[in-house]
């Protein structure tokens, strides 16, 4: 048990290190990102709508 113990740790340790950006409020910057919001957000839509698989913008 105790052989394992530092192996898990470490994988532990750097896969939080690295997964740090991704639980930050925060939007990322890019050229695009606005855009990207309005497929999501249209893309939810139909997915909630009961549309499977949903289009990307199925409303526009």
């Amino acid at each position: 048990m105790k052989r394992h113990t530092i192996p898990l740790v470490l994988i532990l340790t750097f896969s939080v290190i690295g997964m740090k950006a991704l639980f930050h409020p925060d939007l990322f910057t890019a050229h695009d990102i606005w855009h990207q919001v309005a497929r999501l957000y249209h893309y939810q839509s139909a997915a909630f709508g009961g549309q499977f698989p949903p289009y990307w913008i199925s409303n526009l």
